[in-house]
């Protein structure tokens, strides 16, 4: 499985394509849609997984399906309400209105999706939104909002909650501490540099 970073947007936000197969998954669309489509190199993408439903995250979604009309929206059940309204999404201070956006599979906590023979587990990590999740895959995790290189979420916005970001950091450090972790913003790191 390849992995690749295409930073998008103003914000500078992480969307990441994973390619197997000619087959490909595609984890928070934040904007850029050409840019993340050239980084397809003529995979198809089968999923279009959401970590969260904030506007830099999901920006390109639109356009994705629009021109890959069987890709399926992923999101955490509990962040549906941001995908339709600018005003949680936060696109209304941002630099692109963001609303409307179908989801396909509501994602809960446990929950295991196949990519290309490899299975991708969704892990609930609410804080940073309501339904923030993280996706782990192959000693993997896309990590979203909840985790940076030296930082945690920001809890301040609609659906934020520090309580709940201190309790999803503790499921996090359960992980493997070799587990790489691809964040929303920012570089790559470890659990382990990162948890420990």
């Amino acid at each position: 499985m390849e992995v690749k970073r295409i930073v998008t947007g103003k914000l500078r936000e992480n969307c990441y394509v994973l390619v197997s197969d000619e087959q490909a998954v595609i984890i928070d669309p934040g904007a850029d849609f050409e840019l993340i489509n050239s980084g397809l190199a003529g995979a198809i993408p089968g999923l279009i997984l959401l970590t969260h439903g904030h506007y830099d995250h999901i920006g390109a979604v639109k356009a994705l399906v629009a021109e890959y009309a069987a890709a399926e929206v992923c999101v955490s059940a509990l962040d549906v309400e941001l995908l339709e309204a600018p005003e949680k999404n936060m696109s209304l201070w941002g630099d692109q209105l963001v609303s409307d956006i179908r989801a396909d599979v509501l994602l809960h906590d446990g929950d295991l999706l196949n990519f290309s023979g490899s299975i991708i587990k969704v892990i609930g990590t609410p804080g940073h939104t309501r339904g923030s999740v993280c996706f782990g895959v192959e000693g993997i995790l896309f990590s979203g909002d909840t985790l940076f290189k030296g930082a945690v979420g920001r809890t301040d916005l609609y659906g934020g909650d520090s309580a709940s970001l201190s309790k999803s950091l503790e499921k996090l450090r359960q992980l493997d501490v070799n587990t790489i972790v691809y964040p929303g913003h920012g570089f790559r790191t470890t659990i382990g540099a990162e948890l420990s």
